[in-house]
């Protein structure tokens, strides 16, 4: 009667404290990985923690600001550590008036809401908002954070937290639950090398920020922009002619003075545009229409808040939503929806990587070797471009250029002087990038071997893979 089905069998004393008798609470790998766990030694998080508390409740829009105290949210928890790429502010009073979730540099942040999810901070001070919890670790702890973290985002560390998230239409963590998480106390010397590990990862990862800022440094210097600043100015007057009349465009932000200023420090300069160097590919995937037996990486916008795009797991084409826009290897993408995200990246696949991305990207390929996609890359998220774009965009809730604006930016022909120097600074940045996140991966798979068999077999392991 049970073909094909799984059923757990449980004494009433075996139900959880918390009386849930929901099936899914007992699915045979949440049950194996709570006995694995108790095999070692282990503590809770509420043992461990002085303070675990729900972000930030009462706190609207309206609230942000452009600089302040940075608010960390559901979607700031990537890879382990805070992405600061979409991060909000609030302002100073609202953060001394939330005392009890402010944290600083290596305490932890969980996700309440959606899916399990942890990170280390690695700002000085930051607030959090309610779809996440704060935890402060005891100064005493018999683990630190930087192991901590590494645990939750193991196999066994997400297999627990996913055991307790609830609800149905959105899946809760509850704090009391968040609480009474296990953590397996392992040996103070293994946990100090999961450290070190973790910290060589954010030391490469600023490195690879720090390449990306040198490179586009040395873009604007030798375009004479090092220095340029957003003017105050709001007022422009332009003919019929110069206006509509050729632009079809009535909305005033599109002439915006701004826009104006760098457009005409652009044309000083010898040039050709982004449409005479790439051509937009508008070649799609309707899911409904592919192969059988297709599988593809897909990219969402916020893929692009990195700048390149790195290899991902295929999913069936078919299990694709809305029809998507394909791209392959040195294509560059760009977001033409809310552009002050820079949303640009370049696609770093393999050659034979099956790409897809949202039908919100423009696809830019190279015509020629004239211009690399390194350079444009650069080019196009920097400052000044960025405000070309920011005055090209029409509309109120969901903010888009046209493609036309992109592909008409001209491309100062002296950028090719400095392009090799671009292209190099770029692919050591990724490849920085790269090798954070895989110190990243061998300090979970460290864990998991420590608890699967021993911290010596772990470290040995470790030491081979580094």
């Amino acid at each position: 009667m049970l073909d094909g089905l799984e059923a757990t069998e449980l004494k009433l004393s075996e139900v959880s404290a918390g009386l849930r008798i929901d099936a899914e609470m007992y699915q045979k790998i949440y049950l194996e990985t709570e006995v694995l766990l108790k095999q070692k030694d282990f503590s809770t998080l509420n043992n461990e923690a002085v303070s675990i508390k729900k972000g930030i409740f009462d706190i609207s829009a309206d609230c942000y600001v452009e600089s302040g105290i940075p608010f960390i949210r559901i979607s700031n928890l990537k890879n382990m550590v805070i992405d600061e790429n979409d991060i909000i502010f609030i302002p100073e009073a609202e953060h001394e008036n939330n005392q009890e979730t402010a944290l600083i540099r290596n305490d932890v942040i969980l996700s309440k809401t959606a899916y399990p999810a942890a990170s280390l901070v690695t700002l000085e001070e930051c607030n959090t908002s309610q779809d996440t919890i704060a935890v402060k670790l005891k100064t005493n702890s018999k683990c630190n954070s930087h192991y901590l973290v590494t645990f939750f985002n193991s196999r066994y560390g997400l297999t627990q937290m996913r055991r307790w998230f609830t609800g149905n239409i959105q899946m809760h963590l509850n704090l009391t639950d968040c609480k009474e998480l296990f953590i397996p106390l392992l040996a103070s010397p293994f946990q100090e090398q999961i450290k070190f590990t973790f910290e060589k990862s954010i030391e490469l990862k600023e490195q690879s920020k720090a390449l990306y800022a040198e490179a586009e440094s040395l873009l604007l210097a030798e375009l004479g922009l090092q220095d340029w600043q957003p003017t105050e100015e709001t007022i422009a007057v332009k003919s019929f002619a110069a206006s509509f009349g050729s632009t079809g465009r009535l909305d005033a932000e599109y002439y915006h003075p701004e826009k104006q200023r760098v457009l005409d420090h652009l044309a000083k300069m010898p040039g050709q545009s982004v449409g005479q160097h790439f051509v937009s590919v508008e070649e799609t995937l309707n899911p409904l229409q592919s192969v059988s037996n297709e599988s593809v990486q897909n990219y969402d916008l916020d893929d692009a808040l990195q700048f390149f795009l790195d290899e991902k797991e295929a999913i069936p084409a078919f299990e694709l939503g809305s029809t998507k826009n394909r791209f392959k290897k040195g294509d560059i993408l760009v977001s033409r929806l809310r552009s002050y995200l820079k949303e640009i990246a370049l696609a770093d696949v393999s050659e034979t990587s099956n790409c897809v991305g949202s039908s919100e990207f423009i696809v830019l390929r190279p015509r020629n070797k004239v211009i690399s996609a390194e350079l444009l890359l650069v080019y196009l998220r920097s400052l000044p471009v960025q405000q070309i774009l920011r005055w090209c965009q029409s509309g109120s809730n969901h903010p888009r250029f046209m493609q036309e604006d992109l592909l008409s930016i001209k491309i100062p022909d002296r950028l090719i002087t400095i392009q090799s120097e671009i292209i190099k600074i770029i692919q050591d940045a990724i490849k920085a990038h790269r090798e954070s996140k895989r110190l990243l991966e061998i300090a979970k798979r460290g864990v998991e071997l420590a608890i699967e068999q021993n911290e010596g077999a772990a470290l040995a392991w470790m030491s081979a893979a580094t």
